[in-house]
């Protein structure tokens, strides 16, 4: 199996004051990346690439010289074509993997470095021009809850979607919703290019895409809170988006976190994609 060794490239980006060290996968086009999870001690990345052949799925890992990635084999007659989210299924190790016209395939990276697939599920879109692009998990004792977001545009907000993900389900319906509008007033908006839940507090990142060629700027931002009442997830949203930070120069579309800070994936056409961390804690309750 090829791997790649990626080493620090370090980058400047308004956060907080802070500079982020930007990790480079590579400047091919194959080498952006649209989802990030994490599974154990590596990171997962998704490529929206089109054509057979194309790496779909890689695993990172984390070194003192850098990012190593290694692609995993897409195995099976039909390989996705346009992913643009992935996330862990809480209380698994399968990971789901979202194409944006809402084909849902729970996988299994195997010892050899290979996807199996092991489940396939349909998101119902209530619109044929929504484009999918966030995706996130939450476990409640026994209970799963699946969120979602379809990216908006520049005349629609983004949206957010929630239901529950039990076993054995086809089609999974949303059970509520909430816009997102990123107050941002600039062309070429996607309200939400990625989702995460963090203690309770729901983040998205937003972005500006003019084109394959650039130039990119990211935001991300607070835009709710999730509790459970009765037993039923409920998302309440921000009056307005709450500002996090700012990232000039490259389109976010991958986003996880933990109590201690953002890992942050970027989708930059044709400068290919890089790999970010930033600490940030939020004061108070959610």
């Amino acid at each position: 199996m090829r791997t790649y060794g990626i080493f620090w490239l370090v980058g400047m980006a308004l956060i907080q004051a802070q500079p982020i060290e930007w990790q480079s996968l590579g400047s091919e086009r194959w080498q952006s990346m649209s989802g990030l999870a994490r599974l154990g001690e590596s990171f997962y990345v998704v490529h929206d690439t089109k054509r057979p052949g194309e790496a779909k799925v890689g695993q990172i890992t984390l070194g003192r010289k850098g990012i190593r990635y290694t692609p995993v084999v897409w195995t099976g007659i039909r390989s996705p074509v346009d992913l643009e989210a992935c996330a862990l299924v809480p209380g698994t190790r399968q990971l789901a993997l979202l194409e944006s016209w809402g084909t849902l395939r729970m996988v299994r990276i195997l010892p050899d470095h290979r996807v199996r697939v092991v489940d396939r599920r349909t998101i119902l879109r209530t619109s044929p021009e929504e484009n999918l692009e966030g995706l996130a998990f939450i476990r409640r004792g026994e209970q799963r809850w699946i969120l979602w977001a379809d990216r908006g545009s520049d005349n629609r907000p983004g949206k957010i979607y929630w239901a529950p993900f039990p076993a054995g389900q086809d089609t999974i319906i949303a059970t509520g919703s909430i816009p997102v509008q990123a107050p941002w007033s600039a062309p070429n908006l996607r309200s939400i290019s990625d989702l995460l839940v963090r203690d309770h507090r729901v983040y998205v990142s937003s972005v500006l895409d003019p084109g394959d060629a650039g130039p990119f700027s990211t935001r991300i931002y607070r835009v709710g809170t999730v509790q459970f009442r009765a037993g039923t997830l409920q998302l309440t949203g921000l009056p307005e988006p709450a500002d996090v930070f700012r990232i000039d120069g490259h389109k976010v579309e991958g986003l996880w976190g933990d109590a201690t800070g953002f890992w942050l994936a970027t989708d930059d056409e044709n400068s290919g994609g890089a790999l970010g961390y930033v600490p940030y804690r939020e004061r108070g309750r959610p």
